[in-house]
């Protein structure tokens, strides 16, 4: 379950640029108008200078939309791949695991630890939810499946005052004991439907307002 591509609202930012440079352009054209004259000149320039605003205002629109959606195209969008799946040593939490366990399904992933999200592998296993960092002398997570209460599908921070759209959702776990934690893997829906199976347990897919 491939998540949707990171996207720029193409039209809200090429009609935002067209308005705020035809504001600027008649904002500027007004206050550079000559203010001696017969009653009345000032707004008649202000109204013959409307067409080339508008000509200016829409050029430079198209020309912002077009840099920026290849920015997002071509620089965002990789780097916001490229962290959501950092590289992991595939050899990272096997000698944590009970003598009784084994990996059901695994994934590259960030734990949220206030402003840092250090990097490690997210895994399921018969009996537990595991985070493994990345680091050998940061501290493992885990908790028993039967412990959880609930994964919810949460929305990353808007980013691009809402221009940019499908920033990847997160994954929110809840466990019995009340502990929350926040988890960014690159396939948050696949990760969720891990624990789909579980018996009274919830996937909630959190909706941004």
């Amino acid at each position: 379950m491939t998540p949707p591509r990171i996207q720029l609202d193409h039209q809200s930012l090429f009609w935002r640029t067209v308005a705020f440079v035809f504001f600027m352009t008649q904002l500027l054209l007004w206050l550079n108008f000559p203010r001696r004259g017969r009653p009345g000149q000032r707004i008649f320039l202000a109204l013959f200078s409307i067409p080339s605003s508008l000509i200016l205002a829409v050029a430079l629109g198209l020309l912002v939309t077009i840099l920026v959606n290849l920015l997002v195209n071509f620089v965002i969008r990789p780097l916001v791949a490229k962290w959501h799946t950092p590289v992991v040593d595939d050899s990272l939490g096997p000698f944590h695991l009970a003598a009784n366990e084994w990996i059901v399904e695994s994934s590259p992933a960030r734990r949220g630890r206030g402003w840092r999200w250090p990097p490690g592998v997210l895994v399921r296993t018969n009996q537990r939810f595991w985070f493994f960092p990345r680091a050998y002398e940061a501290d493992v997570w885990s908790c028993t499946l039967s412990t959880l209460e609930a994964v919810d599908l949460e929305p990353a921070p808007g980013l691009g005052w809402g221009l940019i759209r499908n920033w990847p959702e997160r994954i929110a776990v809840r466990v019995a004991d009340d502990s929350r934690e926040i988890f960014a893997v690159p396939e948050p829906l696949s990760v969720a439907s891990w624990l789909k199976p579980l018996p009274s347990k919830v996937v909630v897919h959190t909706v941004r307002s």
